[in-house]
């Protein structure tokens, strides 16, 4: 293990250590922890068919188990600073090539479906604009993201819930 610790970093030693603690369990009786679940969750992010095939190889946290991380993060409706931090923060370790980006908007129809959210308190399906709500069912979902033109990256930036289909003209303004 030492032998190998030297030519790893940080996050692979700790991935390292992980298998090598849940290499004797059995798949129900595995325990990860955060760290190992988010890096999990990296790995399967970079390329799903990936992480599928060294799954078969190496006792690594289940789908099921990122998909449960990943339902703990509550993003709201609006622009989320804390999206545009972690944007900036990745931004300043690339080239200034690779920062060109461009603006997508993309809008899709979504089910009218009003719900109450037990976590957060709060009535879900609203037309939701980030600092407004209102009264009326959201039927579509209107979504902003940034993605490179050189090198290959995306970030969904703001996304709204709204009645309606966006108008073409609104953006041309």
């Amino acid at each position: 293990m030492e032998d190998i610790s030297t030519s790893l970093n940080a996050e692979g030693i700790r991935l390292l250590k992980g298998i090598f603690r849940n290499s004797k369990r059995k798949p129900n009786c595995r325990r990860w922890n955060f760290e190992d679940k988010m890096l999990a969750l990296s790995l399967l992010k970079r390329s799903p068919k990936s992480y599928s095939f060294l799954r078969l190889l190496l006792p690594l946290p289940s789908r099921r188990t990122l998909q449960t991380v990943l339902s703990t993060v509550h993003f709201a409706a609006g622009i989320n600073a804390h999206v545009f931090g972690v944007l900036q923060h990745s931004m300043q370790k690339i080239s200034d090539r690779d920062r060109y980006c461009c603006l997508l908007v993309d809008e899709m129809s979504i089910r009218e479906n009003v719900r109450f959210n037990q976590k957060l308190d709060c009535i879900e399906g609203y037309e939701d604009y980030g600092t407004e709500r209102t009264c009326n069912v959201a039927n579509h979902a209107l979504l902003f993201m940034v993605r490179g033109l050189h090198r290959k990256w995306k970030q969904p930036v703001p996304y709204y819930f709204i009645r309606g289909s966006t108008k073409a003209g609104l953006f041309m303004k």
